[in-house]
């Protein structure tokens, strides 16, 4: 799961025209979300390392669950705003984006049929990911199990970043040689 070249600076940009309390909302869907501790506009007033850490966060490039997680919370906030079906295109716009972004090709893992604990299935998974030479979406997947809620919400995590099957050697290109051959 890769960075989608999207930034909080572009939606930022994007929520422009629209009132000011959907800045606010994502304001706080930065702070709420702990993507930085204080506000946007005390850290833009602030020391000149509050300001560069600012910077840096509303200029790196998000990954798909990100885009996701921060629209979600802006949605929920302004839901019942009067401009709200104004943001909708942007809503929808983002979450485009992000689950674009989520269908490059994820590895297969053998996860069915296995001990169900959630850190069994998290290290096979991990494994998998590493195996890949996808180390840091590895510990990225690890860092969010860890701070999910819920068992459910854990396997949901564990299927954004592979593809969960019951045979890691499964491939749905292989054809079936054998189709019209009879054997003695």
């Amino acid at each position: 799961m890769k960075n989608t070249n999207v930034t909080i600076k572009d939606i930022q940009i994007d929520l422009e025209e629209l009132d000011t309390e959907y800045r606010e909302a994502l304001a706080k869907a930065l702070m709420d979300l702990k993507y930085i501790n204080k506000s946007p506009l005390e850290m833009s007033m602030g020391t000149e390392e509050e300001k560069e850490e600012l910077n840096r966060v509303y200029n790196k490039d998000l990954r798909p669950y990100q885009i996701e997680e921060i629209i979600r919370f802006i949605s929920k906030e302004m839901k019942e705003d009067f401009q709200f079906e104004e943001y909708k295109p942007i809503e929808e716009k983002y979450f485009k984006i992000a689950e674009d972004s989520k269908e490059k090709k994820k590895p297969k893992c053998a996860l069915i049929g296995q001990d169900g604990n959630i850190f069994n299935l998290m290290g096979i998974a991990s494994r998998t990911l590493k195996h890949n030479g996808m180390r840091e979406e590895s510990e990225e997947m690890v860092n969010r199990i860890t701070n999910s809620h819920s068992y459910y919400d854990a396997i949901a995590i564990i299927g954004e970043y592979v593809d969960i099957s019951d045979n890691e050697y499964e491939d749905e290109d292989e054809e079936d040689y054998y189709d019209d051959e009879e054997f003695e």
